[in-house]
């Protein structure tokens, strides 16, 4: 399977001046929720669970990055997490947002997702809270199978430019994508400036949350990093 350098985060990017990152590895004592640097707002939380993000049930839900600790426009910023599905059987998915601005409704934010019940099976590019209303998107589907399943990644989250939005899954942690997915804004979602997490039931759990500021689509093109052409080849 043809991989994809990725060009994005912590993974051999030129360093930008003053540039704005946050990170949480979660590993302190289990709790109700991801702690103070987090804010939840929807469903039963996503929480600490065995130095790792988890939940306790089947709740779509969202826990934003305070905006005082990192705050930037969708093209202006990267998520990623590595993620885990236990593979029992049991529904479950992890959930990256990205231009949040809070609102769970639908149009409001980006909550780019992978699914599965026995591994990591589905693709999801939805707003708000799990909201998979196509209207807000100019190439449904919007959730659809993956090229192959898997039971663990790293995957990240990013926009190429002001309506491409990327999913890039590194099944094997060399700083390769191995899947890489793409789906279009159609312009009319309200987007803000905070990115997050959201673990749906007991079977997935995520890891080494990293959000940082890029360059504009612009720059990162001039860097030749080339995420934007990519995308468009490997669009499903």
């Amino acid at each position: 399977m043809k991989k994809f350098i990725l060009g994005v985060l912590a993974f051999g990017i030129v360093p930008m001046a003053a540039a704005q990152s946050f990170s949480d590895d979660f590993n302190r004592a289990d709790s109700s929720d991801l702690g103070g640097d987090w804010t939840s707002v929807g469903g039963s939380a996503t929480r600490v669970i065995g130095n790792s993000a988890g939940n306790v049930t089947n709740s779509s839900n969202l826990s934003l990055v305070n905006a005082g600790l990192f705050s930037a426009g969708y093209t202006e910023a990267a998520v990623s997490v590595d993620i885990l599905h236990d593979g029992s059987g049991s529904t479950g998915y992890v959930a990256l947002a990205l231009g949040h601005n809070g609102s769970t409704a639908s149009g409001n934010g980006l909550f780019i997702k992978v699914q599965g019940t026995n591994s990591f099976e589905f693709i999801g590019f939805y707003t708000g809270v799990n909201d998979s209303t196509e209207s807000w998107w100019t190439d449904p589907p919007i959730f659809f199978a993956a090229d192959s399943s898997f039971s663990s990644a790293r995957i990240t989250v990013w926009a190429s430019s002001a309506t491409e939005i990327n999913l890039g899954i590194d099944t094997n942690f060399d700083n390769t994508f191995d899947q890489l997915y793409t789906r279009n804004l159609s312009g009319t979602g309200t987007l803000g400036t905070q990115v997050g997490l959201g673990v749906y039931g007991t079977s997935t759990s995520a890891d080494n949350f990293v959000a940082t500021a890029v360059p504009e689509p612009t720059t990162m093109a001039l860097l030749g990093l080339g995420l934007a052409a990519i995308a468009r080849r490997k669009r499903k």
